[in-house]
Order: C-alpha cells, then sequence, then structure tokens
C-alpha cells in the first residue's frame, strides 16, 4: 500500500512540476525532438535510395548481348537460365519537315518490361502490325493533341514516313525536339535498311547470385560467339558494401548529434533544478528519499523524451514521405522509427543523470538555506522601494480597507 502511494505521490508531484516549467519542457522537446529528427531522417532518406535503387534493377536486367542475328535469338529464347529475353533494335534519328527529330526503335514485350523504369505504355498497347506505332506522350501534346488511340496521324519524316494508327502512348523522357517512336516488327523487318545481325538481346537470369549470373553469360556468349556487357548498376547494387569512409562519416555524424543533444539536454535539466533546489528540498523536509527525488527527475525527463522523439520521428517520416515518397518501405520505416527510439533514449537517459544527482544531494537545511535566502532578498527590497503619494494610498487602502470608506 505504502509504495502505491509513494508512486502515486510521485506522479503528482511530476504532473506539477511538468504545469510549472513550460518554458523548460518546451525548449526540452524541441532539443530532444531535433536529435530524434535528425537520426530518424538520415537512416529514413539512406534506406529510402537503397529501395528506389532496387526497384529499379529489380526483374529487370543482368546482361546484354550485342550484335545478335535472328537465329542466334530464338537460340538464346530457348536458354534455360533465362527468365526473359528482350530484343532491342535502334533504327535511328529521323528529321522530320516539322523540324522535329523522330528516333525509331523496335523493342518485344519483354524487353518493354525490363525497361519499365526507363518507359512503358501508359495506355495501349504494343504495335503489332506494320502500320501501327506508339508515339511520345511529349510529342502528341505538342503536334497532335486531339489525337488519341486508334486514331491515324502522318509521320513526315526522311525515312519510315508514311500514315500511322496510334497503338499505344509512351511515358517516357523526349530531349528537346526529339521523340520515341516505337514501331511493329512487321514494320522492322520490311524496312529495306534493317540490319538482322544488330539486335541487342537483353536477358534476365533465373535466381542466381551475383558470380554464377556472370559466369553463366559468359558461358552463353562463347558458346554463340558474342560479346556480352553487365548491367552494372545491378551488379553494384548487389555487391554493395559499406566502405569505411562512409562508416566514418556516420559515426561522426552520429557522435555530433549525441554530444550536442547531451550538451543541450543537461544543461536545460541542471538549470532547472538549481532553480527548483526550495522544491526537491522541501521534499526531503517532508520525507522523501533520495531515491524517490531521483524518481520524479527521471520521470520528468523520460516523459518529455517520449513526447521528443515521437514528435521527431513523425516530423522525419514525413519529410522522408514527400522527399522520396517512391522509397517508401513499412519495413525499413519501422526499423529506422525503433532505431531512433533506442538512440534517443540512451541520450536522454544519460543527459539527466548528472542533474538527476544534484537533485538526490538536495537536504532539508539547504532548502531552509534558499528560502532564507528568498525571503531576505524580498524583506531588502521591500525596504527600499521607492514610495510615492500614489503608492501609499493604495498600501493603505489594501490595509484597511473599510476605514478609508467610512472617512469619506
Amino acid at each position: 500500500m505504502r509504495k502505491q502511494g509513494d508512486k502515486k505521490a510521485i506522479k503528482n508531484i511530476v504532473q506539477r512540476n511538468l504545469r510549472s516549467e513550460k518554458r523548460r519542457n518546451i525548449m526540452l522537446v524541441i532539443s530532444i525532438a531535433l536529435a530524434s529528427f535528425l537520426i530518424c531522417f538520415s537512416g529514413l532518406i539512406a534506406t529510402s535510395l537503397l529501395e528506389v535503387q532496387k526497384k529499379q534493377i529489380q526483374d529487370t536486367y543482368e546482361a546484354v548481348y550485342m550484335n545478335v542475328s535472328e537465329e542466334k535469338f530464338l537460340n538464346l529464347k530457348e536458354e534455360v537460365g533465362f527468365e526473359r529475353v528482350g530484343q532491342y533494335y535502334i533504327v535511328g534519328d529521323m528529321p522530320s519537315s516539322e523540324k522535329y527529330t523522330a528516333t525509331y526503335f523496335y523493342m518485344n514485350q519483354p524487353m518493354l518490361y525490363m525497361m519499365r523504369n526507363q518507359m512503358g505504355l501508359s495506355s495501349g498497347e504494343v504495335p503489332k502490325e506494320e502500320n501501327q506505332i506508339a508515339v511520345c506522350r511529349n510529342w502528341l501534346e505538342k503536334y497532335e493533341k486531339n489525337k488519341k488511340i486508334g486514331d491515324k496521324i502522318t509521320l513526315s519524316t526522311e525515312k519510315l514516313s508514311g500514315e500511322y494508327t496510334i497503338s499505344g502512348i509512351l511515358d517516357m523522357e523526349s530531349s528537346g525536339e526529339t521523340f520515341p517512336f516505337l514501331i511493329s516488327w512487321e514494320k522492322l523487318k520490311n524496312y529495306k535498311e534493317y540490319d538482322e545481325n544488330s539486335n541487342m538481346i537483353y536477358v534476365h537470369v533465373k535466381e542466381k547470385n551475383a558470380t554464377d549470373i556472370k559466369e553463366y553469360c559468359r558461358e552463353i556468349a562463347e558458346k554463340y560467339n558474342l560479346p556480352v556487357a553487365f548491367n552494372n548498376q545491378y551488379f553494384r547494387y548487389v555487391n554493395r558494401v559499406i566502405s569505411a569512409d562512409q562508416l566514418g562519416v556516420l559515426g561522426i555524424f552520429i557522435g555530433l548529434v549525441f554530444i550536442g543533444s547531451y550538451t543541450v539536454i543537461k544543461s536545460i535539466f541542471q538549470i532547472s533544478i538549481i532553480n527548483n533546489i526550495r522544491n526537491y528540498g522541501q521534499l526531503r523536509t517532508i520525507g522523501a528519499t533520495q531515491k524517490q527525488v531521483k524518481n520524479v527527475v527521471k520521470r520528468e525527463g523520460r516523459f518529455l523524451g517520449f513526447i521528443g522523439i515521437l514528435f521527431g520521428i513523425m516530423l522525419a517520416m514525413l519529410c522522408s514521405l514527400v522527399i522520396l515518397a517512391k522509397g517508401v518501405n513499412i519495413t525499413n520505416y519501422i526499423a529506422c522509427a525503433i532505431m531512433t527510439v533506442i538512440v534517443c533514449s540512451i541520450i536522454v537517459n544519460v543527459s539527466i543523470k548528472k542533474p538527476v544527482k544534484i537533485a538526490m544531494k538536495v537536504s532539508p537545511i539547504e532548502a531552509v538555506r534558499v528560502m532564507i535566502t528568498d525571503n531576505l532578498k524580498t524583506t531588502v527590497q521591500n525596504k527600499y522601494r521607492k514610495f510615492t503619494p500614489i503608492s501609499l494610498g493604495i498600501m493603505n487602502f489594501k490595509r484597511e480597507p473599510k476605514k478609508v470608506w467610512l472617512y469619506h
């Protein structure tokens, strides 16, 4: 029963202190929130960038075979180690009479899927008939605003000019007045200047580790006597290792945040305790133990720490969502939040350690001394206060209001 009473008393004292120390509370919450924000935000940005990179290379391609004939392309499609085989052929840039340049190219469906992060069909489908074509959205908005899928357009380029039916709309970047146009296989194979030995074949290998993928792709290259190049972005990602320099920068950053936060939080708490020595001394006068005083200060620190950490994490997540929405991953967000709570909890507990010791050492005699000093200050201030007729009248009225009214 006594323990429950002690806990209730400590809770009441903490609540009273929190209500009376609003300025201190705001400063502490801001300091803790800033530390929490910096730690959580840096973690979220790092993991979000990795997530964006992962999405860019995941299920795309690992290797490219060049100068591939149609016959060898069919052979590559039969290889059991390949999950996906994409054909890509660049016809070239063709100037138009309308002062833009058309870049004609061909891709089969697997290739379009593997390149979905760089380009894709926002609507419609890949052209199949000879007179079908997929056009760039930017070109359509600039030169044929009223046209849509199924409508006919006329392209007046040096080669491959003529009337086409729009089969799809490409969602991809264009450079200045150069616009991409996706033609059909039927159109490509009937094009007089088509070189069937100049296809580029992109391959996505079935589940293997990075070393096995390279070995397998090289074996296939030797088998068909083909030059091969690898997707460096993919292998940089799968072989990513945190360098000593990166670890050093991370360590320095966390160290600076820790030292800065520790100094500010400790100073604010220490000043607050020195200013409230009388209160802690009064607690000792009425029988509070050092342990109970320690619990009062700790509970205040942990409560304010909880609010600051929560606010900092929420702000960091919001900023990360705005800056890198494509890198959102719930698991990473939870991990960063947990890491932030652990680190900031350590900062708060270490920061209030010295202020707690100061509060514990306050004795009842110290409280009495502070009270006497405060009273002396008040007496001296009253003794040397400047009096005026108005101030004397107010003092007299406050002392004997009834007597003043009777005389009048």
